[in-house]
């Protein structure tokens, strides 16, 4: 008997027991009928099924995950066919009402909690560990186009490099950090975007000044423009426009220009900051961290951290994505464990010396080596972690992590 809707249990375990009636019923009748529901093209030549049908109810009832399984039962119109289908191969009267009752019950369950199929889709997904990464994506897609759209340009690919090195100061680190957009394009003419932003902060959230930053070709950088690495842009870049945050940062902003791809542009970013960060724990600052904003429609991310391999008390460190959506929670403010999101793709470790290797940025490994070059090091006396995204979520911030020693 379905529960009133007073009854109505959460959303976890509502599917769950739908999901076993709609299962088991249907598992029962195909025995009833010698139908084995592990062979699809079997049952649809046995029950006149179109393939897709057949696939379908076969999966609904072999799979090993009822969240999975759900979104496999067929709409309206495919149930009722399923159902004539059972009852012309000589299914009995009592068997046929299981599975209507049960199909009921569903359709229940999405009215109750989601309002509509599409909804539910979502919602069971977050249960399910099946098939995450590919439904993350094709979600992440979707939202990628919408976003488009919306703000009027997307790029190719965000890259970011932080690499990390022992300063010269005695218990500092020097930091490398090489970032841009690749191939960015303008949907709309009026369309400026920021290329980079510059910020500091401590474990709490609160904004520290930022340390001074060099050109990391050497170059002199002049006080409205930014460290850009001419030899991996674009060339007859316009002038970039320089402001402070609100927070404190430093934003470099390309202004608008032509649309679509004759009026893309790659902009890559290089600079040092010297004594940038403690190599030891304070009072204010338990862990080490380097960050990245993603805000730009982007089809791909690739945020790499390259850690000396005498520090070694950060070659274990956690990757995180936060959500930086302004209603909340936003990170660092609200504490490290609010706001992530929980997506599939991990960290890759890329060894040592780290394997440099990026198809969609043929001329990265130069970009590395670069990077250390200008901190008096080789690439192969790095340690190489990677966090690759495709459609990477915005506005949110990635992040490593690693406590600091005593």
């Amino acid at each position: 008997m379905a529960a009133s809707p007073t009854e109505t249990p959460s959303f976890d375990i509502h599917v769950r027991v739908v999901a076993h009636r709609v299962r088991a019923s249907l598992a029962e009748t195909l025995s009833q009928l010698g139908i084995d529901p592990t062979k699809p093209q079997v049952m649809s030549r046995q029950l006149g099924l179109d393939k897709s049908l057949a696939w379908k109810t076969s999966r609904l009832v072999s799979d090993d995950d009822p969240f999975a399984a759900m979104p496999r039962l067929p709409g309206r119109s495919g149930q009722k066919i399923l159902i004539k289908a059972l009852e012309q191969a000589g299914a009995s009267v009592e068997s046929l009402k299981s599975v209507q009752d049960s199909m009921d019950e569903f359709e229940r369950l999405v009215e109750i909690h989601a309002g509509d199929r599409e909804t539910l889709e979502v919602m069971v997904s977050s249960l399910s560990a099946q098939g995450a990464p590919e439904r993350e994506e094709t979600s992440r897609k979707l939202a990628f186009q919408g976003n488009s759209a919306i703000f009027g340009v997307q790029a190719r690919v965000q890259t970011t490099a932080h690499i990390v090195a022992p300063s010269k100061t005695p218990d500092y680190i020097d930091i490398a950090v090489l970032n841009g957009l690749v191939d960015l394009r303008r949907l709309r003419a009026d369309t400026p975007w920021a290329v980079a932003i510059l910020r500091s902060y401590t474990d709490s959230g609160v904004e520290k000044e930022y340390a001074g930053v060099t050109a990391m070709d050497g170059a002199k950088v002049p006080s409205d423009g930014l460290p850009l690495l001419s030899a991996f842009s674009s060339p007859q870049l316009p002038s970039m426009l320089k402001s402070r945050t609100t927070d404190g940062g430093i934003r470099y902003e390309l202004p608008g220009g032509p649309v679509g791809n004759t009026g893309s542009c790659t902009c890559i970013t290089g600079w040092i900051s010297q004594a940038a960060g403690c190599l030891r724990r304070t009072p204010d600052d338990r862990f080490g961290e380097h960050a990245v904003h993603w805000n730009t429609p982007a089809e791909l991310a690739v945020f790499d951290l390259f850690m000396h391999r005498s520090l070694t008390f950060a070659h274990k460190p956690r990757a995180l994505v936060y959500s930086q959506l302004p209603g909340g929670p936003i990170y660092p403010r609200d504490g490290h464990e609010r706001g992530i999101l929980p997506l599939s793709e991990g960290m890759i470790e890329l060894g040592s010396p780290p394997e440099l290797m990026t198809p969609e940025l043929p001329r990265y490994r130069a970009m590395i080596e670069m990077g250390c070059t200008s901190l008096g090091f080789l690439a192969g006396d790095f340690v190489g972690f990677r966090m690759r995204m495709r459609y990477p979520p915005i506005p949110t911030m990635a992040v490593y992590r690693f406590e600091l020693p005593e």
